[in-house]
């Protein structure tokens, strides 16, 4: 192992475990770079982006599946948070509600690009 990294062992409830291995692989990262780069990203009090900015043509860059890959992991996410935020404690809602905001600034403009590329099909 290097000398500037670390390793640690951790507890976690098994569904956070499971969501940070479906986001590694929707994200083409292992496990253990989705968690630093989240960490990472935390720290730098941005949200933790899938892509780096919303202003350029990254869209069109990645694979249509992917994207859709991409679309679908997002959809079951906000789906997921949206229970936790109508059935959790009241002190959890900002922290829900706040990773809700984020999901949702990626999640339209990338359904924006994916209808665009199907009304060019047809």
């Amino acid at each position: 192992m290097r000398d500037d990294r670390a390793s640690i062992s951790i507890r976690m409830p098994r569904w956070l475990l499971d969501k940070l291995k479906e986001a590694g692989q929707a994200n083409s990262n292992s496990m253990n770079a989705e968690i630093v780069r989240r960490v990472t990203a935390s720290f730098e009090d941005k949200a933790v982006p899938w892509k780096d900015n919303p202003e350029d043509e990254y869209y069109k860059k990645i694979p249509i599946d992917a994207a859709w890959k991409r679309l679908n992991f997002l959809e079951r996410e906000l789906g997921q948070l949206y229970d936790a935020f109508t059935q959790g404690n009241p002190s959890v809602k900002p922290i829900i509600l706040k990773r809700m905001v984020e999901l949702e600034g990626e999640y339209g403009p990338l359904l924006g690009y994916l209808r665009e590329i199907e009304l060019q099909k047809s």
